[in-house]
C-alpha cells in the first residue's frame, strides 16, 4: 500500500467540471453526473477496506482530471456508504440520486441490491467496481468490472482462442468435482474444438499430440497440474499451456522461474516497464505522497473506461458497447453483454521468463 494517507476528504459532494470539447466524436450532452457510493469508513476506524477504497478513489479522480483535458464535463457526487448503519438509506433519499447518468458502487451486496432497484426505477447505469454482483432485477444496465471464478474460467479460454483460433485444443482434466465443474463451463463453448484427455500419475492420458500448434487448458486448480501442462507442450514451439486461473503469484520476485510456454490468466497486471504505469505512478505519489495499490490502478482504469465511452457515445453508451478489448494500466476491460448486465470477460495473459513476469504478446 505504500505510505499510510491522511483522510481528509470525506465530503458529501465533489464537484469536478472540464472546459473544451472532445477531440473526437461530439458527446450527446454538455455534462454528466456521477455518483461515487463507497465504503470510505469515515464514521471510524477506516481499516483495510478503507484505505483501499480511498485509494480507489484517488485513481479515480485522477482520470478524471486527465479526462477533462480533452473535454469530458463530470459533476462527480461522492458518498460514504459506511459512515453508519442509516448512511445507504439516507443517500437513497438525496434529492440529487436519481438526476444520475451513472451510479458506481457500493461493495457490499445489501446495498447493491438497494441501488439495483433504485437505478431500473430512474432508468441509470449502475457500476459494480469491485466485486461481482448479481443483478436482482432485470440488471440490462449493470455493468460488473470483476466476475465470479466460474465466468473467469470462460473468459481465460476466450482470451486464447481469440489470439489461436486455428490452433488444436486440449482439455487436461481429472477426476475431481472442480475439475468436472470448470470442465463443463468451457464445454459450454462449443466454437472451441475441445478434445479431452485427463491427467493421470502426472501425465496426459492419452498423449498430447505430437503435432506443434496445440493448446493445453487445464480445468484442475491443484499447481500440482503444472509438471504435466507443462509436458505437454514441451518442444512444440508454436504451442502453449494455459494455466488455472489462480495460479499466478503476485509476488516481486519471480527468482529462478522459467516458463516460457505457460499462459497465466491474470486479473491484475501492471507492466513496471511501461511509460504510462510510470507516469501515473509518480503523479500518484506526488499528489498522495504514497504509492499507489491495485486498487488506485483499478480506479484509473475504470474512470477512464466510463469516460472515453460517454464521450464516444453518450449517456446510452451500454446500447453502442463494442466488442473490443482495452488494455488499461492494471486491468483489461471487455465488455460483453449477458443476461444479466454486461460482465467484464477482460483478461491479461501473463508468463514467467528469467525471473521477471512480462505480459504475453503473440
Amino acid at each position: 500500500m505504500g505510505i499510510i494517507r491522511t483522510y481528509r476528504i470525506y465530503i458529501l459532494f465533489l464537484f469536478l467540471t472540464g472546459s473544451a470539447m472532445h477531440l473526437g466524436a461530439q458527446p450527446f450532452k454538455q455534462s454528466y453526473k456521477a455518483a461515487l457510493i463507497l465504503p470510505f469508513k469515515s464514521g471510524g476506524n477506516h481499516g483495510q477496506l478503507g484505505e483501499a477504497i480511498l485509494d480507489y478513489y484517488e485513481g479515480f479522480k485522477m482520470a478524471l482530471k486527465d479526462l477533462e483535458n480533452e473535454g469530458l464535463k463530470m459533476q462527480l457526487y461522492v458518498f460514504d456508504s459506511e459512515k453508519d448503519s442509516l448512511a445507504m438509506d439516507e443517500i437513497l433519499l438525496h434529492p440529487d440520486l436519481g438526476k444520475m447518468d451513472l451510479i458506481i458502487g457500493p461493495v457490499s451486496e445489501k446495498g447493491m441490491a438497494k441501488l439495483d432497484v433504485f437505478c431500473q426505477e430512474k432508468n441509470i447505469v449502475l457500476i459494480s467496481p469491485l466485486k461481482y454482483y448479481k443483478p436482482h432485477t432485470g440488471g440490462a444496465k449493470i455493468f460488473n468490472f470483476f466476475i465470479p471464478d466460474s465466468l473467469r474460467v470462460a473468459a481465460s479460454a476466450k482470451a486464447v482462442y481469440e489470439l489461436y483460433p486455428k490452433h488444436r485444443y486440449y482439455l487436461l482434466t481429472d477426476n475431481s468435482a472442480k475439475s468436472k465443474e470448470n470442465a463443463a463451463i468451457l464445454k459450454r463453448l462449443k466454437w472451441i474444438p475441445w478434445k479431452t484427455v485427463n491427467l493421470v500419475n502426472g501425465r496426459p492420458t492419452p498423449a498430447i499430440a505430437r503435432t506443434d500448434s496445440v493448446i493445453v487448458v487445464t480445468t484442475i486448480p491443484l499447481s500440482s497440474a503444472k509438471s504435466g501442462l507443462l509436458a505437454a507442450v514441451k518442444g512444440k514451439k508454436n504451442s502453449w499451456a494455459l494455466g488455472f486461473h489462480d495460479w499466478y503469484p503476485e509476488i516481486e520476485s519471480f527468482y529462478k522461474i522459467n516458463e516460457p510456454q505457460l499462459l497465466y490468466p491474470a486479473v491484475n497486471y501492471i507492466n513496471e516497464s511501461d511509460t504510462a504505469v510510470v507516469d501515473f505512478e509518480n503523479r500518484f505519489t506526488e499528489n498522495y505522497e504514497g504509492e499507489p495499490s491495485k486498487y488506485a490502478f483499478q480506479g484509473y482504469d475504470q474512470a477512464l473506461w466510463l469516460g472515453y465511452s460517454l464521450m464516444t457515445w453518450g449517456p446510452d453508451f451500454y446500447l453502442h458497447n463494442p466488442d473490443a478489448a482495452n488494455h488499461g494500466l492494471i486491468n483489461v476491460i471487455h465488455m460483453q453483454q449477458e443476461k444479466n448486465g454486461y460482465l467484464n470477460a477482460g483478461i491479461n495473459l501473463v508468463r514467467i521468463l528469467d525471473g521477471e513476469s512480462t505480459a504475453f504478446k503473440p
